[in-house]
């Protein structure tokens, strides 16, 4: 059990280190990806050539990867549909005739509960719909930590209360995440896996880049 907690733990900060765009719903066509915007030298190179072999996510077209570019619901949580419910969203594809990439990934992780309560699981759940102007805003850093925090409640795990409240005293807006945000977010910055900005802030409301 150790073990397969220890590995839950790895790959989830890992997926979410990549925050990854995948476009048209493509898996990487290659063991070894390259994209000319993230050379060998870049902090994210390993990160980046990993999450593509593994086929959550692509670049943007002509071998860019475009590291700086802001991370969109529609890329989120199709990304964590494919780290974690590949199964199922390739189940979804394979019956699904809409045409929107986004779409069996963001389903499956739907269906696990990883979009409740985040803004985009609020809209779904109340109208049945995936509006474009909620797809394709900038996730923010709170709505990230929930459905992070969906994701390892799902998965069976999480950080202790212990550990929760000890991350609260390190960052340093604190007093500025919202209460249904306030155990994700401490929890994820306990695991590490999203930390705070380099002013000490957990910055609730900024995008993250790729």
């Amino acid at each position: 059990m150790k073990k397969l907690f220890n590995k839950q733990r790895a790959a989830l900060a890992l997926a979410t280190v990549m925050m990854v765009r995948i476009i048209a719903g493509v898996f990487a066509a290659s063991s070894n990806p390259t994209f000319t915007d993230v050379p060998s030298t870049h902090w994210a190179y390993s990160y980046v050539e990993r999450a593509a072999d593994e086929g959550w996510m692509n670049g943007v077209g002509s071998n860019q990867f475009n590291p700086g570019g802001t991370v969109t619901n529609a890329e989120f949580f199709t990304m964590l549909g494919r780290a974690y419910y590949a199964e199922e969203a390739a189940t979804i594809e394979a019956d699904y005739t809409g045409g929107n990439w986004w779409y069996p990934a963001s389903k499956a992780a739907h269906n696990n509960g990883v979009l409740e309560g985040t803004d985009l699981g609020i809209y779904v759940n109340a109208y049945g719909a995936w509006p474009d102007n909620v797809l394709f805003a900038t996730t923010r850093r709170d709505d990230m930590a929930l459905a992070i925090y969906n994701l390892m409640e799902d998965k069976g795990f999480t950080a202790s209360q212990s550990e929760m409240q000890a991350a609260q005293s390190k960052i340093g807006d604190w007093g500025d995440i919202k209460e249904k945000y306030q155990d994700p977010v401490s929890a994820v910055y306990a695991l590490g896996i999203i930390t705070c900005t380099s002013d000490g802030t957990f910055a609730p409301e900024r995008g993250m880049t790729r």
